[in-house]
């Protein structure tokens, strides 16, 4: 369902004037992909904006956050992604995820294909990662479908934290 949204933009007497857009959440076209690739596709500088400053965006944040294209090939990696999984953006972009994040979800039980397959965003879901030193972690997974303006999936998205800390201490306390 679309929604509102206000979008300022500034006037050359220096003043901004505020427009009113619908937006469609996460399924924009533009939204699959980084915005080094997004500027390949797009010849829109106005839309190249919008990727910069959802890149940007993205990268602030504290959880991982990482897009696939449509097979499944990392478009974008964001800072804390590159922190919790040990892979810089540089070396994990252009590389199938499952070779990035070697998950105990990964083949028969991909999160992605689940939500390509059923349509339905993924919450909270519990995975094991493998990090690039040979470190187990555990993390807490949200993963959604990106579509372009027809409807047509064109990737996903993925946002992820660390539980490790949580899940030892609840192992302990189990424990004890």
């Amino acid at each position: 369902m679309p929604t509102e949204h206000a979008v300022r933009r500034p006037l050359q007497s220096g003043r901004m004037r505020v427009y009113r857009q619908a937006r469609q959440g996460c399924s924009d076209e533009s939204i699959h992909s980084g915005s080094r690739a997004m500027r390949k596709q797009s010849g829109g500088s106005k839309q190249n904006v919008d990727m910069e400053h959802l890149a940007a965006m993205l990268h602030r944040i504290a959880e991982g956050a990482f897009t696939v294209d449509a097979q499944k090939r990392i478009t974008f990696f964001n800072r804390a992604a590159e922190r919790i999984t040990g892979f810089s953006a540089k070396d994990a972009i252009g590389q199938p995820c499952r070779d990035v994040f070697r998950a105990d979800v990964c083949g028969e039980r991909c999160i992605l294909d689940e939500v390509q397959e059923t349509g339905r965003s993924v919450t909270d879901r519990r995975v094991t990662i493998v990090d690039r030193n040979g470190r187990s972690l555990a993390l807490c997974v949200n993963a959604g479908a990106l579509k372009d303006t027809s409807g047509r999936y064109v990737g996903g998205i993925e946002t992820f934290r660390d539980v490790s800390t949580e899940e030892e201490l609840r192992r302990k306390i189990e424990k004890s």
